[in-house]
Order: structure tokens, then C-alpha cells, then sequence
């Protein structure tokens, strides 16, 4: 399976493996940079695991303060560019999330607690043990309710690609 179909595609059904390997795959790359980033921006220290875990930016931007992080241009920098390469790993975590409800017989509005902090950590952790719903005939209801995700996928893609276009305006 092409990687980058499963990340930021709608298709491709997600099982909990699939969705645990890749998941701390993503999350390992994101902390990376993220931590080079910090490196670039400070001059001589990572951001360390228990602040990076932080669910509010705003606290990650104060440990980089109380480390070094100091010139204002430095900090505008850095939050510009950790919001910006938060992007695609938010564009695949609901997109992951939705299809792996999805796998596992649950609601994709489930999907939608990604974006609340904490709230998502037990959503992943649920999604991760939930085993894949056995394939089923789908009715007319649930192919009408499968219409529906689609609208609904086709909406979040709408809403990426706006904020993608805004992030780069702004920048």
C-alpha cells in the first residue's frame, strides 16, 4: 500500500495495526523535527520529551523561553514554523482516525475528538484496542450514512486545503 495514500488519503480502510505502527511512526517524525526545530531556535537545546507532550503550545513556547529562546523574532519563527509542520500530521490523524472508526464499526464523528486535547490520547488508545467490525450488507440507511461521511470527508478536505492556503498566505 502506497504510504502516502494511507496517510492522507480517504479510501484506504485502516485496521489497528496499521493504525498503531504508523501512528507512532508519525509521532517519532513529528517530535524529530519538532526537537530540531527547538535546537535551530534556542542554539543549543531539544525540547525534552515531558514538555513536548504538553497539549498547549503556549507551555512547549515557555520552556523554550525559560531555555533560551529569547529574541522575538526567534520565537515567531519557531511557533510559525511548528504550527506549519503541524499540518499534515493533523490532516493524517483525522484521516486515519475516521477510517479506523470506520474499520472498526464505530461513528467517524469520532474522528472529531483528534482535535481535543487529552480527550484525543484516549480516542487513539480506543481505536488502537477496538478489533476491525466484521464486513456486514450495507443497507439503504447505511449507504445513505456512508453519503453522508463522504460529504463530511469532502468538507475537512476543503477546510485542509483552506487552512493550508491561508498558512502559506500568512507566511
Amino acid at each position: 500500500m502506497n504510504i502516502l495514500s494511507l496517510w492522507f488519503g480517504f479510501r484506504a480502510s485502516v485496521n489497528r495495526r496499521t493504525y498503531l505502527v504508523n501512528g507512532l511512526l508519525l509521532m517519532f517524525i513529528k517530535y524529530a523535527v519538532d526537537a530540531v526545530l527547538a535546537l535551530l531556535a534556542t542554539g543549543d537545546r531539544f525540547l525534552d520529551p515531558i514538555s513536548y507532550l504538553h497539549p498547549l503550545v503556549g507551555y512547549r513556547y515557555e520552556a523554550l523561553m525559560e531555555t533560551g529562546l529569547s529574541a522575538q523574532t526567534d520565537a515567531t519563527w519557531w511557533m510559525l514554523a511548528t504550527i506549519t509542520w503541524s499540518l499534515p500530521f493533523i490532516w493524517i490523524g483525522v484521516s486515519m482516525s475516521s477510517r479506523r472508526a470506520l474499520d472498526a464499526g464505530m461513528s467517524v464523528w469520532l474522528s472529531l475528538l483528534f482535535f481535543v486535547p487529552l480527550v484525543n490520547l484516549l480516542l487513539i488508545v480506543m481505536l488502537c484496542i477496538q478489533p476491525s467490525a466484521p464486513p456486514r450488507m450495507t443497507s439503504r440507511r447505511e449507504r445513505a450514512e456512508q453519503e453522508v461521511e463522504h460529504l463530511v470527508m469532502s468538507a475537512l478536505k476543503a477546510v485542509g486545503l483552506t487552512g493550508l492556503f491561508g498558512t502559506v498566505m500568512a507566511a
